[in-house]
């Protein structure tokens, strides 16, 4: 009885034994030598990013320097991301969903940090305004950075058990974090500005509708500047909203309010920097009353909320005419303002 309790203690070793060699050949924290990837983990903190946006996810875009390209990874997880980052030095950008769900946007030059940037989408050209290439106006987006962050051969090797077959072994546990590597944890800020744009008209009773276009504004936005390009294009000014004095109905003010790339990078408030064109749309249906103006003095810049506030006088009250209509309302948009006479006054 003695010899078989031997025989079967020596079989139980045997077989313990042959199991521990099986998970050591197959597990790859004791063999694989060159293991060329870690398990890395960021973290997100989204409180910051304070705009009537809805956040459905994340993207975490990695530019790895050494090798000329990027890791990137979408998530509706909002607050972490796991990503198996190979051996190398990286610059992270963390932004607000993904580009996909970007309708006015394009991402470009997206395999290294120095040529990441996002372009406005072209907008087709109005018959009206010839001044410049218009764009879309972007949608809102959150952006943070970790910079320089570097995984090694070391950080490679000690997460290459997470990833093993043999998940029972109890080896793998022992070797690298249960979560990865911490790179850090990103606050991501809103990089999109709000342009609000006013004027004052006299005469503004004979008002039906307007439109305009600014010029000089970035038209896209340069990863590695975290700011705006120096490249610029116009935006188109529409919907605008009307607001008339408490005393005097023929005074009053026409107001919009687009989402921009903002000014470019290096603006340096020259006078000529921004030229802005508006046409108004008279109650006869047919007059078009224009002007141009160069606005630099007009603009203020709230860096805090990032909003460019712009204020014009139009100067000259509009002219009376008899409506066309009802009661003469000012619209906010009309399809065809109609190929009557225009007043023409360029400032």
């Amino acid at each position: 009885m003695k010899s078989l309790k031997n025989w079967t203690m020596y079989m139980s070793l045997g077989t313990l034994v042959f199991l521990l060699a099986s998970c050591e050949e197959h597990c790859r924290c004791h063999h694989d030598k060159s293991a060329s990837y870690a398990s890395c983990l960021i973290q997100a903190d989204w409180s910051q990013y304070t705009v009537d946006d809805d956040l459905n996810g994340m993207t975490v875009h990695c530019f790895n320097s050494d090798a000329g390209n990027a890791v990137s990874l979408a998530t509706h997880n909002t607050e972490e991301a796991r990503l198996n980052l190979p051996i190398g030095t990286y610059d992270v950008a963390v932004f607000s969903n993904t580009p996909d769900e970007y309708s006015f946007v394009e991402f470009d030059g997206m395999d290294r940090f120095d040529t990441a940037e996002l372009n406005a989408v072209n907008l087709e050209q109005e018959s009206w305004y010839d001044e410049d290439r218009l764009i879309m106006a972007p949608e809102w987006m959150g952006v943070d950075y970790i910079h320089g962050f570097e995984v090694t051969q070391d950080m490679a090797l000690a997460t290459a058990g997470t990833n093993c077959k043999c998940i029972d072994c109890e080896c793998c546990a022992t070797h690298a974090p249960s979560e990865g590597f911490l790179i850090g944890k990103v606050t991501p800020l809103n990089v999109i500005w709000t342009l609000k744009v006013k004027v004052h008209i006299e005469g503004i009773h004979n008002l039906r509708s307007a439109r305009g276009a600014i010029s000089g504004l970035a038209d896209g936005y340069k990863f590695s500047l975290e700011f705006a390009k120096e490249t610029t294009a116009a935006q188109l000014l529409s919907n605008w909203e009307l607001t008339l004095d408490e005393t005097d109905p023929t005074i009053g003010e026409i107001e919009v309010s687009v989402l921009t790339f903002g000014l470019p990078y290096g603006h340096g408030g020259r006078f000529d920097a921004n030229p802005f064109s508006i046409q108004l749309l008279l109650v006869d249906d047919e007059t078009v009353c224009s002007k141009n103006f160069q606005v630099v003095d007009g603009i203020e810049v709230d860096e805090e909320t990032q909003t460019i506030s712009i204020y014009i006088d139009y100067g000259e009250p509009l002219p009376n005419v008899d409506p066309n209509y009802g009661d003469g309302a000012f619209k906010a948009e009309v399809d065809d303002w109609g190929d009557g006479g225009d007043v023409n006054v360029d400032m």
